[in-house]
Order: C-alpha cells, then sequence, then structure tokens
C-alpha cells in the first residue's frame, strides 16, 4: 500500500510538472504542426492555456521573446509614421503638375512618366515636410512631389500598424493575419500600413497594401 502511494505522488507531480513547466510558445514539430494543447501561430505553437488567458499584445510579446525578436524598433517605427496623410482625389494634371480636390497643388521631382491618369483617380498625399512629400495615385508607383500649395483640408484614411511581422513575408495587422504573395522585403512591426483593396478584418481573399513608412506597395494573401 505504501509503495502505491509512492507512485501515486510520483504520478501527481510529474503531472502537475508537466503543466506548471509548460512554455506557451514551443517550436513546430517536424512535420511543421503543433502537438497536444497548442496552436499554429505564425510558425510558432502558442499554448491553448496562453490563448485563452493572454492578451494579443502579451501573446505578440510572448513570440518575440521566444524568437528573440526586439520590440523596441517599435517606437521609432511608429513615430515616423506619425506624416500627415491626405487622402483625396486628382482633380487635374498637365504635364508634372498635379492638383487634387482638396486644393492641394504638387509637381514631381523625380525623372519619369507617369502615363494617363484619367477621371477623378483616388490618391494619397503623404507629406514629409510643408513642402515636399509622396503622392500616390490609385494604379499608379509613388514618386515624390514639391508641394506647392498645401492641402486646404485633410482627410485622412485608416493606417493600421503592423503589430507582428516575420521573414518579410507573414504579418499581424488589426489583429487579422496576411502572407506576402512573394515578400513584402524590410517590413517591420510598427510600419504604418493602409489598405488600398481588400479588408483589414480579414474579410478578403487578397488585399494590397501601402506601407506609409516605406513609402511601398505588397500585395498579400488574407488568412
Amino acid at each position: 500500500m505504501q509503495f502505491l502511494r509512492k507512485v501515486i505522488c510520483v504520478l501527481a507531480l510529474a503531472f502537475l510538472a508537466q503543466h506548471v513547466l509548460a512554455t506557451p510558445v514551443k517550436s513546430v514539430n517536424v512535420s511543421g504542426d503543433c502537438d497536444g494543447n497548442y496552436f499554429l501561430v505564425v510558425d510558432v505553437c502558442v499554448s491553448n492555456d496562453a490563448l485563452s488567458t493572454k492578451t494579443k499584445e502579451e501573446l505578440m510579446q510572448l513570440i518575440f521573446e521566444y524568437k528573440g525578436i526586439s520590440n523596441s524598433s517599435s517606437a521609432s517605427s511608429s513615430a515616423r509614421t506619425s506624416r500627415r496623410i491626405c487622402e483625396s482625389k486628382v482633380s487635374d494634371n498637365e504635364g508634372d503638375y498635379f492638383e487634387l480636390r482638396d486644393g492641394s497643388i504638387l509637381k514631381k521631382t523625380v525623372y519619369g512618366y507617369v502615363g494617363y491618369i484619367g477621371y477623378a483617380k483616388s490618391s494619397l498625399l503623404i507629406m514629409k515636410s510643408s513642402k515636399s512629400g509622396t503622392l500616390m495615385i490609385e494604379g499608379k508607383s509613388p514618386f515624390s512631389v514639391e508641394i506647392l500649395r498645401a492641402p486646404q483640408r485633410c482627410s485622412s484614411p485608416s493606417t493600421y500598424p503592423i503589430e507582428m511581422a516575420y521573414n518579410d513575408e507573414k504579418f499581424i495587422i488589426n489583429g487579422e493575419m496576411f502572407e506576402a504573395k512573394s515578400y513584402c522585403m524590410g517590413w517591420d512591426v510598427g510600419d504604418g500600413i493602409i489598405f488600398l483593396a481588400g479588408s483589414a478584418y480579414g474579410a478578403c481573399a487578397s488585399a494590397e497594401l501601402y506601407n506609409v513608412t516605406r513609402s511601398e506597395e505588397c500585395s498579400v494573401w488574407c488568412e
């Protein structure tokens, strides 16, 4: 009887230790899957307990710590996204000069042919200063401009920070997972993202993202 009690105690302690010492984040198995009560998040396994008790911010911090990724760049990146952004439409264009419906008049400062724009195309003016910025017109690549007349009114589009980034191809934005169709090179935590197409709530098959911080576009799959 005494021996049986010892066996039961050992098994109970082992069971307790297994649960107490269970790590909230661990690597995937050789098949790329998660064992037991663990679920795949980005490319690591997160315990069911952590998923049910931790906030989104706490979960991301756990994953950052496990992967040895510093989150300290977030503050500096977020500071870069504080530029003024105005959403408008193109009302007139003559060569290198552009007039937007928000009252701004802009001059392209880089060499290159923009091509036919069309009527009332959507635009984004990202003001780096009161005199210069980046203009993005629907269907065109972003280009630098001189601000000859500042916007008289500014309608700011919804901008979402990248909450987690991995290997230039997987991103959590607005709590949703997005995966690059190829790679979004250099995109990092804190970069400000505007959805040109698709949904920030993940209700889409694919999306077109514009990185305000880096003045770059990237196509992603919505998961």
